[in-house]
């Protein structure tokens, strides 16, 4: 079973995204429960907009802090409530497929798309998520 921990300064948003993933994760029927601390296998930390007060921000920063003192790798999650739900969930499902390089299959050839914007003007997340990932998916499956 994998174990899934949410980090966040702001209580409430963080307990608003714990019970809007739980739902999540029970429909979808994953093998995934919700817990806290260290020793989850995923982390997720739930990003702040510029509109959060400075204490939320100081809060965040310490947040951070403690997790890379730890060593604990976790993925930041932006936007809105619903979009920071999909993402998390999108993440669980990658953690949850077998890995090619562990498995005897052959592993399918991913079509990456060819470069077409500069990106590093862009800001958008979900597109330097999509890229990313991408782009690790591809340095998986090349010999």
């Amino acid at each position: 079973m994998l174990t899934v921990c949410v980090w966040g300064s702001d209580g409430l948003a963080r307990r608003a995204h714990h019970a809007a993933l739980s739902a999540v994760l029970k429909t979808a029927s994953f093998n995934v429960q919700l817990g806290s601390g260290p020793h989850a296998d995923l982390h997720f930390l739930l990003g702040l907009d510029a509109s959060s007060p400075a204490d939320v921000h100081a809060a965040d920063a310490s947040l951070r802090q403690q997790l890379s003192t730890a060593g604990t790798s976790y993925s930041v999650l932006y936007g809105t409530a619903a979009s920071q739900v999909e993402k998390a969930r999108t993440a669980i499902e990658r953690h949850l497929q077998p890995d090619p390089l562990t498995t005897h299959a052959i592993p399918l050839t991913v079509p990456v798309p060819a470069w077409v914007w500069p990106c590093d003007k862009c800001g958008d997340a979900g597109c330097e998520y999509k890229l990313l990932s991408s782009l690790l998916t591809q340095r998986a499956l090349t010999p």
